[in-house]
């Protein structure tokens, strides 16, 4: 297994793993401040997974592909695949992931993966790229899974600012699958307050923001984190039930299926239908503010 990366700014420094190109650590180099979750199993025991070929959960763990059953588990399997480094410098990497054996038993078509980490100035421009390398229409899911770090005692120490003002009407999962019931947290506000509650259904998954910026703001300093994601259809917010540790912000291009049965995934809701030889591109931009 390859070494991690370390690539900077003239504030801060981020590390990634080639393993599932995942970001692991994001610190603030003055105060020494660590801005992501560092995995403690107790809890969870990722940092910042890439969900790929599928957002969510498909039901029984089977991909309908053409009406072929194809074993696939939650959020896909690139977050446990070792990516290659494809272009790295002081302030950049680039890792990739391409199709193998592997892959196309679990997922039946041809791909090229590209997740990039930049610094520019002081924000960290995460990036997604997704080639088509086979001659059909190739469909698929992405998203991001970053979790932050939670300095502080308790979850209600936390709030959400989103750049618009919402209608916070969430679509609830059973057994990570949903099942047509929604539940409202608010309605024409621009903050969400947070507490351990909220997750005692699983993540706050919304179908319908306005907002494409949204602030993770602790109520007792500065320390913040925001978060662009322009074009990402759905979102969602996720800790562990019971836990004040972390905080997970999720923009998706995709999500799980209905609880009611299979769905072939050229039909699931959200799904991407890339055309042969195509490449779809997405990114997201985080920015850090310590104590």
């Amino acid at each position: 297994m390859n070494s991690n990366i370390e690539i900077k700014s003239d504030n801060f420094k981020a590390t990634i793993s080639p393993l599932g190109a995942e970001l692991k650590s994001v610190i603030q180099v003055s105060t020494n401040t660590e801005f992501m979750w560092q995995a403690d199993p107790i809890f969870w025991q990722r940092t910042s997974p890439v969900l790929f070929p599928i957002v969510g959960k498909v039901k029984n763990d089977l991909l309908q592909v053409n009406g072929k059953s194809f074993p696939l588990t939650q959020h896909g399997f690139a977050r446990d695949c070792e990516f290659s480094i494809v272009q790295q410098d002081t302030s950049k990497v680039s890792l990739q992931l391409i199709s193998s054996d592997n892959t196309l038993s679990k997922y039946p078509f041809s791909f090229k993966l590209i997740l990039s980490y930049e610094w520019v100035e002081d924000s960290l421009i995460c990036s997604y790229e997704v080639f088509n390398l086979g001659d059909v229409i190739m469909p698929f899911s992405i998203g991001a899974h970053p979790g932050f770090n939670l300095p502080g005692a308790a979850l209600d120490e936390w709030k959400l600012v989103f750049a618009d003002k919402e209608n916070f009407t969430r679509h609830l999962l059973e057994n990570g699958l949903f099942n047509h019931t929604t539940e409202v947290l608010g309605t024409n506000l621009n903050e969400l307050a947070l507490n351990e509650t909220l997750f005692d259904k699983d993540a706050i998954v919304f179908k319908n923001l306005q907002s494409t910026r949204i602030k993770l703001q602790h109520l007792k300093s500065n320390y913040g984190i925001n978060m662009s994601f322009k074009g990402f259809p759905f979102f969602a917010v996720w800790t562990k039930k019971g836990c004040h540790h972390f905080l997970c912000l999720e923009p998706w291009y995709g999500c799980a299926d209905d609880i009611n049965g299979h769905i072939d995934i050229t039909k699931k809701e959200g799904i991407q239908l890339l055309p042969s030889h195509q490449k779809f591109f997405a990114n997201y931009m985080l920015t850090f503010s310590g104590f």
